[in-house]
């Protein structure tokens, strides 16, 4: 069932169906699709931020609105076409947790302490906050499950953990490397 549009997270990529008020003349089409960012969400309209500009839907247009994967953020074959960040977000779903919670962009996860990445914070993107204020609020959600902080940080070949601002933050903090996890494409 698609999402209704006041379920839709602001900041999310999403695909907007809208009925159009007169069909297509070209091709009768009687509907279009709105694909982009969720830049704001009222009472009457959704207002997406598309390749093309700002769009602005009528909440009376809309016939089904839901989130979709992030766009590629550069052309090639599949398993190059997406960056470290984006192939995180996509995964990110793939890889079950119990409970979830969002922090931004950051997806906070526990599994009652089974396997590491389960039970850690998914880091693609933006808190949407300073580093140092999520990381406290992160540990306070942890400390609340009886877990304790652990933070899965991405790069691409050859990355160390002290070359990410949150890696040297956390390193910082007394944190250390515990578990190395290679993705491979294809």
């Amino acid at each position: 069932m698609p999402a209704q549009p006041t379920d839709l997270p602001v900041g999310s990529r999403v695909v907007v169906r809208r009925r159009l008020a007169v069909p297509d003349p070209l091709t009768g089409a009687s509907l279009s699709d709105v694909v982009g960012t969720l830049l704001d969400r009222s009472a009457d309209s959704l207002v997406v931020g598309t390749r093309a500009g700002t769009v602005t839907v009528p909440r009376a247009e809309v016939v089904a609105a839901k989130v979709v994967p992030p766009r590629p953020s550069r052309r090639g074959a599949p398993h190059l076409a997406l960056s470290v960040d984006d192939l995180q977000r996509v995964m990110t779903g793939a890889w079950g947790a119990l409970e979830r919670e969002p922090l931004g962009d950051w997806q906070l996860r526990a599994s009652r302490g089974f396997t590491f990445r389960g039970n850690s914070v998914a880091t693609p993107g933006s808190p949407g906050m300073p580093l140092e204020d999520a990381l406290d609020r992160a540990g306070l959600w942890y400390a609340a499950r009886g877990l304790p902080l652990n933070v899965t940080l991405a790069g691409p070949v050859g990355f160390a953990v002290a070359d990410d601002p949150l890696g040297t933050l956390l390193l910082a903090r007394g944190a250390r490397p515990v578990a190395r996890s290679l993705t491979l494409t294809a």
